[in-house]
């Protein structure tokens, strides 16, 4: 959920995206609603920018890479990565997140290499970013959250399908938190989320999974998000926030979480690891590549599962553990060995499927919010033939 980490209005970014990613794609809905079937592609000249293209590993630096100010996608692509004859190339976004462990690692692992695939890393920064490349076929394949523009964007004919889980609070794994500022967890003023009302709890932006987690905690007591005020503040700006006390709480993401607390600024919302389910972010595949590699995608969430297993035994068990985080210390952005001591990592499913059921959820809080004007009929999009492949070709995880 790094991708998440953009202070930008999702659900206006997106529609400028999706204007810049061709008209057409809008004009052949009529401006309404729409069926989720596959648009023709926009014309060359009316394509977004093609994203980066990242071939060399991130520059390693302590503690966590800063991002860069701009937020929208670079203009200029790095010459692609070689690959091997007969290897076929998938672009897929990433944003130097702990949650896309599961690409790196079937990277590094040769698991992409067994089944014929390589990766031309495409560096965004967000996740409203990915949208209009996936629509266009400029990108195969991305991660990232689901909000109302989401699904805006898919009944208008931008046939993205869910086919995955790429992070969720577990048992034992945890992608996102409420925090509560340390001098009112301290002196009891905040013992739980009932303690919430009335006060300012930072969201990093409306339309998103983060403002969703919240309402999600708040009903825990009967209550919701209406009850509680939500200053936007970044993640990374967070910090500040509580120890200015400007904000009473946040909900917040690693490894800013766990470096608030480290510093003194917060303490977890007890009971914190009770919002097991939360589906955080998801694996999108775009759909051009649906259409026409459906075999390739297959191929892919195979060796994609096998890098999940590799990092649930590792975070799990201890299985391998040096090796797998010397692969995510060279592809993301949290550069600090101690850190993968110390944070809560996101959980990532060994058997592949995202948490439909709170996807679900979420679309009903959206269109409670006024962030989306209809429901969307989420069965077409979520896509479980891909998963359901790599199970058959794998078995069920037995840890």
């Amino acid at each position: 959920m790094t991708a998440i980490m953009s202070t930008i209005n999702r659900r206006h970014f997106l529609r400028l995206s999706l204007a810049a990613a061709g008209m057409s794609l809008l004009a052949a809905c009529g401006g309404q609603a729409a069926s989720s079937a596959p648009a023709s592609p926009s014309p060359a000249a009316a394509k977004p920018p093609a994203p980066a293209s990242v071939s060399a590993k991130p520059a390693a630096s302590a503690g966590v890479a800063s991002a860069p100010a701009s937020s929208k996608p670079s203009v200029a692509a790095s010459p692609a990565t070689p690959v091997p004859s007969g290897v076929e190339v998938l672009k897929i976004a990433t944003v130097g997140s702990i949650s896309d462990a599961g690409f790196y690692l079937a990277d590094d692992r040769g698991y992409l290499k067994e089944a014929g695939l390589g990766i031309d890393y495409q560096r965004l920064q967000s996740g409203p970013q990915m949208v209009p490349f996936l629509a266009t076929g400029q990108l195969d394949v991305a991660g990232g959250s689901v909000s109302g523009a989401l699904f805006s964007a898919i009944q208008r004919g931008v046939a993205l399908r869910i086919v995955g889980d790429k992070g969720s609070n577990e048992p034992g794994f945890t992608f996102a938190y409420v925090l509560v500022r340390k001098d009112l967890a301290d002196s009891g003023q905040i013992k739980g989320p009932a303690d919430l009302k009335g006060r300012k709890v930072a969201i990093s932006s409306t339309d998103n999974s983060g403002e969703y987690l919240v309402d999600r905690v708040m009903k825990t007591v009967g209550l919701s998000i209406k009850d509680v005020d939500t200053p936007i503040l970044g993640y990374p700006d967070q910090g500040a926030g509580l120890a200015n006390k400007a904000i009473d709480a946040g909900q917040e993401i690693e490894p800013f979480a766990t470096q608030w607390v480290a510093k003194g600024l917060a303490s977890f919302m007890a009971d914190k690891d009770k919002f097991s389910g939360f589906q955080a972010a998801v694996v999108m595949y775009g759909p051009k590549f649906v259409q026409d590699r459906p075999d390739v995608g297959k191929k892919l969430m195979v060796a994609y599962m096998k890098g999940v297993r590799d990092y649930t035994l590792a975070f799990s068990k201890g299985k391998d553990k040096e090796d797998v985080i010397k692969s995510l210390l060279s592809h993301t952005t949290v550069k600090d060995r101690t850190l993968y001591d110390r944070l809560g990592l996101p959980g990532l499913n060994p058997n592949g499927l995202a948490n439909d059921q709170d996807i679900a959820a979420q679309q009903d809080f959206f269109f409670a919010r006024g962030y989306q004007k209809a429901k969307l009929d989420l069965k077409p999009v979520l896509d479980h033939q891909f998963v359901n492949y790599a199970l058959d070709k794998l078995g069920k995880f037995s840890g």
